[in-house]
Order: C-alpha cells, then structure tokens, then sequence
C-alpha cells in the first residue's frame, strides 16, 4: 500500500500523507488504514479516478477517452490513535473513506458506514468497422451530487449515479460488447460512486458515479469545516484516484499559562496529549 508524506505525533501545519492505490485494474481497489497520531481536526481530500479509455493502453480514434474523477474535500475530528479506513483504486473506481474496513465501495454495502466518497469518471466507448464514423462517446464526470452522462454515438449514453440512486450501491455498470452492420462496438463501463453510473449501449460512454459526504460541515468549538463534493477536478480520464490526509487544526481549546499559549503539556515526565475538564476535551 502506498503512502507517501508523514504526520508525526506534532502533526506541524500543512504536512500530510497522501495514499495512492497499488492496483491500476479497473475498478479494483486498495484499501488501507489510517490512523490519527494526535487528537485534531483532520482534511481529507478525496479524487476519484478517471474513466478508462477500453484497453486503456490502446491508440486510435476509435477509442473515447473517459470522464475525470469527481472530487471531495471532507473533515474529521479524530482522537489519537482513531483510526479510519481509506479506499481508492484504478479506473472507474472511486475514492472513499470509511468508518469500517471494507475490500471495496461496494463491499461497505450502505453509506450509513462511510464518511466521504469521490465518484470516479465513466469510461469511454469503443468502435471497430466502417460505419458511424468511427466516433465512439466519451464518458461523464464522477463527482458531486449527481456524475456527469456518458455522450452519445450510436446508441444510449450511460446515465450517471446521483446520491439517491443509480446502477447500483458502490458500482457502475459493466460495458457491453454489441456488432451491427460488421461493426464491433464496446459500451463505456459505469463510474463507481455512493451510486454507480450506467454503462452505455453501442459505442456511448457510461455515466459518472455520484460523490457524498456524511454532513454537510463539522464544528469544533465554535469553528465550523464545511465537507463538499464537486463534479469533475478529481483524476484524469485513465488516471488512479487517491486520498490526502492533513492535520488541519488543533482541536482543544486555547491554553494558557501567565498569558502564553501552551503547545506542550509534560506530567511526571510523561507528555499529556488529551486534557479533559467536566466532560470537556480542553487539550
């Protein structure tokens, strides 16, 4: 698994950890823990993946290339040694972070466990003959309340997940292989998502999977993190999704002593790193 960065137990400002996934299948993923080194307001941001261009590694204007990856910037607030669960994968599969471990988004089953989630992008459609041109249609955006659509060749573009509904929990639909008039066409898969997108028919792209988060914004102490996810602005068409963690605020009230700021609390020689006054976390 591949973490890049470091938050140490200080967790200075504006040092994070990235994770990208080890898996470039499409619609696979790795999934890996993250655990908080200190008591603090924590940023995520998630990018989901691009929607693949089928064979992803094949040329030729008979292939479409897929929709971006969607993004989503959330915030939690985490004690010292909470840990979190974080998924991202190849194309078409979106990024997410979670309350359980899970080998998949689809595998968390309801969005009851998850706190954030980036739609990955549709993939683009494919077509071999010498009818329509050789255009095949390019899939939708993930991302945001509602993925992007698939655009149409030949056939139906992929409709895009939104967060009531979709292809399914999780997952897009898979694409379809179709021959009209000694014409080969592959439909776009689906953009995973909270909900998947559709895959197209003939040659059309399918649709992007949808984003989510939990709330809408976190307050702590009268300070107030607003969680969003957009359409687009995630990875590119073909490319990986990831997940960036940072120590975003302290999340203790102001301590004091003789009129200085406090930022290290020693007892007995031990450093205290959780402070608690009536049922308060004061440090």
């Amino acid at each position: 698994m591949a973490w890049s960065g470091s938050l140490g137990a200080s967790c200075a400002a504006g040092s994070s950890i990235t994770f990208t996934p080890d898996t470039t299948a499409q619609g696979a993923y790795t999934v890996s823990a993250f655990t908080a080194p200190r008591r603090a307001v924590y940023r995520f941001v998630l990018k989901g993946s691009g929607g693949s261009r089928y064979g992803v590694s094949e040329s030729g204007a008979s292939c479409a290339q897929g929709g971006a990856g969607g993004m989503t910037t959330g915030y939690l607030l985490l004690d010292a040694g909470e840990t979190v669960y974080v998924g991202a994968g190849g194309p078409c599969s979106a990024a997410f972070v979670a309350k359980k471990h899970a080998s998949s988004l689809a595998a968390l089953g309801a969005k009851s466990s998850l706190y954030f989630v980036a739609g990955a992008g549709g993939e683009g459609g494919a077509n071999w003959g010498q009818t329509y041109n050789m255009k095949s249609g390019t899939g939708g955006a993930g991302g945001g309340a509602s993925g992007g659509t698939g655009t149409n060749v030949n056939g139906t573009p992929g409709a895009a997940g939104t967060q009531a509904g979709g292809y399914a929990f999780g997952t897009g639909g898979a694409s379809v292989y179709t021959n009209v008039s000694d014409t080969s066409l592959r439909s776009g898969r689906g953009g995973d998502g909270l909900y998947g997108g559709h895959a197209g028919t003939g040659a059309d792209g399918g649709g992007g999977g949808s984003g989510y988060v939990h709330a809408a914004s976190l307050s702590v102490y009268g300070s107030a993190y607003a969680n969003a996810t957009s359409q687009g602005g995630g990875a590119a068409g073909g490319a990986s999704g990831s997940v960036a963690v940072s120590c975003h605020a302290e999340a203790g009230l102001p301590l004091l002593y003789n009129g200085t700021r406090v930022t290290k609390l020693v007892y007995n020689g031990t450093q205290v790193t959780r402070l608690v006054y009536n049922g308060t976390t004061i440090f």
